[in-house]
């Protein structure tokens, strides 16, 4: 329970001063990592986007946490995992598109230039 008092002091200080925000991003990557490799179903590293997707939501759930919320943590879990399912939705519908400017064959032609 102090432990919770304490992020949600951390929280609204970062609110006020974007040192804190950074300094609290960096006390909370393994908590974002693991949020974000739950989401994925595997570990994610600093090369992946869900990682960086992951790092952005915990910045917004910072920025947009009220106590009416509940706990922060979950607060930050729940918009983590929502960011990360959005950006996988968008990367399925865009699979197996065919750039216009992708070359067909050995002659540097494009689909456009066809």
């Amino acid at each position: 329970m102090e432990r919770e008092h304490q992020i949600v002091k951390a929280v609204y200080a970062a609110k006020e001063n974007s040192q804190k925000v950074d300094d609290l991003i960096r006390d909370y990557i393994p908590f974002i990592r693991t949020e974000a490799s739950k989401a994925v179903s595997r570990f994610c590293t600093e090369q992946d986007d869900e990682f960086s997707i992951a790092m952005i939501a915990f910045h917004e759930a910072i920025l947009g946490y009220e106590r009416e919320r509940g706990a922060f943590l979950n607060y930050a879990s729940m918009l983590i995992r929502s960011r990360i399912i959005d950006y996988q939705r968008k990367e399925a519908r865009h699979r197996g598109t065919i750039s216009l400017y992708e070359e067909t064959g050995e002659d540097e032609r494009t689909l456009m230039d066809e």
